[in-house]
């Protein structure tokens, strides 16, 4: 496969980080499964594309040794950043899918 390089234009990124910013978790202001799911419901497949949590720096305190009160700091999810990679990372892999599902949740850029 050819070398290529994908970079998200301004109003792609504002959109993603708004409906980050509409579907993360209030407390731990990451994406959970359950989020990720709702948003790539109205794709084709009618699931998110990656498995966030082997992709990703996915925080699972139920994994980690943390008390109860750290757990809730520290929640289960991707932050931000991982979101934004991930788009990234499917636009490089496949620009069409990617874009078919952008727009299917509802980009209009």
């Amino acid at each position: 496969m050819a070398a290529r390089a994908i970079e998200l234009n301004q109003s792609c990124v504002s959109f993603l980080v708004a409906m980050f910013k509409a579907n993360q978790n209030n407390k731990t202001a990451k994406l959970d499964e359950q989020a990720l799911d709702r948003i790539f419901l109205p794709t084709e497949t009618g699931k998110c594309p990656w498995d966030a949590s082997s992709e990703t720096i996915y925080e699972n305190p139920n994994k980690l040794k943390f008390d109860s009160e750290e757990k809730e700091k520290v929640g289960e999810g991707i932050t931000l950043e991982s979101w934004v990679g991930l788009w990234i990372k499917y636009f490089n892999l496949d620009a069409m899918a990617a874009f078919r599902d952008l727009v299917l949740i509802g980009y209009c850029g």
